[in-house]
């Protein structure tokens, strides 16, 4: 099945824990935000001592480091702009996905506002992507500096990323006549502190009368057409690492030992494309 992980490391995280992330995950991508580590480096430790191999990407995203092990052959270098890198994977005997990494400014340098629009961007860069290879097998991951309910990610003209399964499956509604794809957001299933999980993936006391003191701004969201390859299962965050927590007694994210983001993961069943285009689990 292919798995997709992403992690901000606040720039502190070492090149061992990176590793242990990739590998425990068994990740075919790996995404990075603040990765502090020359790529060089950093590969050289992951493929140390195995045959399943990670090579860098072949953009030059400003703020994502990607790793993939997949044949280089395999994917296509969509679009770098400042915090999204768009890229196109071709399965081995699959289908081909979509993959649209994200780092968004963060809260301390913008307004609320201001991620309404950088939600609407980010939302027109993908529908550009999607038109130019004609499917929407999209996966978006990364931190958007956002809560699942906020505008920029609720709204139709952002990503439009819906809490109900059975809503994304409806493909899109219509907004003053205009259609607008749906994403389905499995991150809310995760909000709140029941299971004994963490309540969200960032822990923040801003000191305001408004104070979420946690935020789920990792995120992992799916267009409809994925969502009969991703399980029950499929979304996780990452608490612990090579037998380690990445939490602290409190059970806030530890960036004194790691980041102040948890890691999260999605995976997929596989995926293959039938001669009529549409496609069926083989996994």
């Amino acid at each position: 099945m292919p798995t997709f992980a992403f992690w901000n490391l606040n720039q502190k995280v070492t090149q061992e824990a990176i590793r242990d992330f990739a590998r425990e995950s068994d990740a075919d991508v790996v995404v990075l935000a603040e990765n502090p580590h020359p790529v060089g480096d950093l590969l050289k430790v992951m493929n140390r001592g195995t045959d399943r191999l990670y090579s860098q990407d072949a953009g030059h995203s400003d703020r994502l480091t990607l790793l993939t092990r997949f044949d280089p052959s395999r994917f296509h270098l969509v679009t770098d702009r400042p915090g999204i890198a768009i890229r196109h994977y071709q399965l081995p005997l699959g289908a081909s996905f979509l993959v649209v990494a994200v780092h968004l400014a963060s809260k301390m340098w913008k307004q609320t506002e201001d991620h309404v629009q950088l939600g609407a961007w980010l939302g027109r860069s993908i529908n550009e992507a999607e038109v130019r290879f004609g499917h929407s097998r999209t996966i978006v991951i990364g931190d958007l500096n956002m809560n699942p309910f906020e505008a920029g990610v609720v709204g139709s003209e952002g990503l439009h990323a819906v809490m109900d399964r059975r809503i994304a499956v409806g493909g899109s509604r219509k907004i003053q006549g205009e259609s607008r794809a749906f994403f389905y957001n499995p991150m809310w299933s995760l909000l709140g502190d029941g299971d004994d999980k963490p309540p969200g993936t960032y822990f923040y006391n801003s000191g305001n009368p408004v104070n979420y003191y946690w935020n789920t701004f990792d995120q992992i969201l799916l267009r409809p057409s994925l969502l009969k390859f991703l399980g029950p299962d499929g979304i996780s965050v990452v608490t612990q690492l090579g037998g380690q927590s990445l939490l602290t007694a409190a059970g806030r994210p530890n960036q004194q030992t790691h980041s102040d983001h948890l890691p999260v993961v999605c995976r997929l069943n596989t995926i293959e494309e039938t001669e009529d285009g549409d496609e069926e689990s083989v996994g």
